[in-house]
């Protein structure tokens, strides 16, 4: 990670910035060079213009000429050095009268071509960048402006600006862009390392951790990072990490309840039926004897239908075949079939319902299975004396069907695993013996497939209650009444599924 990923970002991140500082200075070397030749060419032009003036000042031919044409040549030459431009004064043929000290001797007696001061002995101002190579040898920027006396183009004055002192400004910029980009440089450098150690050093973390999932260790965490994307990442893995804790200590647990739940059964058949086949049990008690073995294996039937529904439902293979009935009659039912041990522990039963019948469209076996396994945990949990409610509430097209008992509660950090597999809120108490944390995750299962919901309230020392949804078969109940061979119908698949299902022990 650290010789791949973070020299990886290192390098794109310098990449990027001196990819962008080339094209960047490309582009300001350009625009910056054109305009310091723009600027300079205005500051010729002016310069141009009023030596022009003062040409004409000195060829009026007053009492002090000597002393204007001596102002006029320091001016001359301090327009020279300011601008560090070549002054050029020239009369009407277009032959030099002044020049600046920086000309040197190369225009003495010299006419300048045609072709050159023609524009300006017509009375117009020039600026353009020409070849004077047979002068100053190189390409130079020329501002020109006409002298005027009377109305009437006397001359002219050339202010010349060799291109060696515009290239000598741009490389003074071009420094100064290089000087800033090997900053920028080193900043970014130190800042990509800081960025690309935030990125890599939790993926790091994660790169290490799953290699200790992959052995087994489901201890460690990573360091949170932040709120943006790695942040979330980190988080999302340690609750990966916290999830398949979990699942391997949910796995460990269900492998030795369900071990037990085999071992103990079988080890009691198994002792049973020797003792009758050797003749150690006497034969009056081998009714009794036998009866333990039936209620072992109806024991044993009950835990490898629970694995063979959880397997046909994450399969894919298990239909719900949805019928319309009466969702009030079958709660009933439900607390009948608990009558003996409701009894036993004198439970004190609430049911309410709001009207006689409440027709639902549901798959009427699977809601069974679901009321059965709700109200034997209720009936198991609830303390002697306790009380146990049941309720049927409509709501629009819903009928919402809720299951609470008194007793200790379920602790709220408990809640969101009580619909695992295998999963045991408490491991210790004796309340739970027969369990082995399958029922609740095959009723959340069945209530899902059927496209309802189910969920859980407790309050500790207090109650638990158990609340899941159904359709209400409104349209279709007058379709159902008016058809009494489907009533029926209905009814004699319940009496058989109901024989069924107590022949199974369930």
């Amino acid at each position: 990670m650290r010789n791949n990923l973070r020299t990886k970002l290192i390098a794109m991140f310098m990449v990027l910035i001196l990819g962008s500082f080339v094209i960047i200075s490309s582009i300001l070397f350009w625009f910056l060079g054109d305009y310091y030749t723009r600027r300079e060419g205005e500051t010729l032009s002016r310069s141009a213009d009023r030596i022009a003036e003062m040409t004409v000042e000195m060829l009026s031919g007053s009492e002090y000429a000597g002393l204007i044409a001596r102002v006029f040549r320091l001016n001359l030459e301090s327009y020279s050095q300011n601008t560090g431009a070549h002054i050029v004064v020239f009369d009407q043929t277009g032959s030099v009268l002044e020049q600046s000290s920086s000309v040197g001797d190369k225009l003495t007696g010299r006419v300048l071509p045609q072709a050159l001061v023609a524009p300006v002995l017509q009375g117009e101002k020039i600026l353009s960048r020409t070849e004077f190579a047979s002068i100053f040898g190189s390409t130079v920027v020329v501002a020109g402006s006409p002298i005027v006396s009377n109305d009437k183009v006397t001359g002219g004055v050339f202010c010349v600006l060799p291109t060696p002192y515009l290239d000598e400004l741009r490389l003074d910029m071009l420094e100064m862009i290089m000087f800033a980009m090997v900053l920028a440089l080193v900043i970014a450098f130190v800042l990509s390392y800081i960025f690309a150690r935030y990125i890599s050093t939790p993926l790091k973390q994660m790169r290490d951790m799953a290699k200790n999932i992959a052995k087994g260790n489901f201890s460690e965490r990573i360091t949170a990072v932040g709120d943006d994307e790695i942040g979330e990442l980190a988080q999302s893995f340690n609750e990966m990490t916290q999830a398949l804790d979990h699942l391997e200590q949910t796995r460990s647990s269900f492998i030795s309840n369900v071990s037990h739940e085999l071992r103990t059964p079988m080890t009691i058949i198994i002792g049973f039926l020797e003792g009758i086949a050797d003749g150690t049990v006497p034969a009056e008690k081998r009714g009794e004897y036998l009866s333990i073995v039936i209620q072992e294996v109806r024991r044993l039937s009950r835990l490898v239908n629970d694995l063979l529904a959880i397997s046909r439902m994450e399969s894919g293979s298990k239909k719900v075949n949805k019928t319309v009935f009466d969702i009030n009659e079958e709660v009933r039912r439900g607390v009948i079939r608990f009558e003996n041990n409701i009894t036993e522990k004198e439970i004190q039963v609430n049911l309410a319902v709001e009207q006689e019948k409440c027709m639902v469209l549901a798959d009427k076996d699977d809601i069974t299975r679901v009321l059965t396994n709700l109200i034997d945990n209720a009936v198991k949990f609830t303390p002697e004396g306790g009380e146990l409610s049941l309720q049927v509430e409509e709501r629009g097209k819903k009928a919402y069907v809720s299951v609470k008992n008194s007793g200790e509660g379920i602790r709220q950090e408990e809640l969101q695993y009580i619909w695992d597999r295998f999963y045991k809120t408490d491991k210790s108490r004796s309340s739970d013996k027969k369990g082995v944390g399958l029922g609740l995750y095959i009723v959340k299962s069945i209530i899902r497939m059927g496209g309802e919901d189910i969920w859980a309230g407790s309050k500790e020392g207090e109650y638990t209650v158990f609340t899941f949804t159904l359709e209400r078969a409104q349209g279709k109940q007058k379709e159902w009444k008016s058809n009494p061979e489907l009533i029926e119908e209905q009814q004699q698949n319940d009496e058989e599924q109901t024989k069924g299902r107590e022949q199974n022990g369930d």
